[in-house]
């Protein structure tokens, strides 16, 4: 077990005690490009998240393995937060945005959802929406009174507050 310092992280990179793994620009020797860091590549990227070096957090598609909707792993939370396997590459198929009359198409929509601290609960789960409307549905979550029929219509898809 590594040690911690009093500042509760661990000792050897804690900037304020001076950690023998932080350099002299204030960050973690292994991922200071100045330095030469281990973990930076030759094109001055995170060794892990490099495309062109064929970085371990890379899937098979050119994208993060984190975020990589064909390959079913649209950001851990989906994974830890009981939605299946099958259930996030349906979500990750979608690429038009699912609110009424919006024909926005695109491979980065956001996933409608109720946010419970770090827990998003799969009977919430609403649709896949352009960068717009998840803003605006925030606004109608908070002041639901605010949305025009349509909006009030997709709201109760899934509602956010279940008994």
């Amino acid at each position: 077990m590594r040690k911690k310092c009093t500042h509760g992280k661990q000792k050897s990179i804690c900037k304020e005690c001076g950690g023998v793994g932080i350099c002299e620009h204030g960050r973690q020797k292994s991922h200071c490009k100045e330095c030469g860091g281990s973990a930076v590549c030759e094109h001055g990227r995170q060794k892990s998240r490099c495309k062109e070096c064929g970085g371990s957090g890379i899937c098979e598609h050119g994208r993060r393995k984190s975020y990589c909707k064909e390959c079913g792993r649209i950001n851990n939370n989906f994974q830890r937060n009981a939605f299946t396997k099958n259930q996030i590459k349906e979500i990750g198929a979608i690429k038009v945005c699912q609110f009424p009359d919006c024909l926005v198409q695109s491979n980065s929509l956001h996933s409608d959802h109720y946010h419970d601290g770090d827990k998003i609960n799969p009977n919430n789960y609403r649709g896949e929406i352009c960068y717009w409307h998840n803003g605006l549905l925030s606004v109608f979550d908070a002041h639901p009174e605010q949305a025009n029929p349509e909006a009030a219509e997709y709201m109760k898809r899934r509602p956010f507050m279940t008994n």
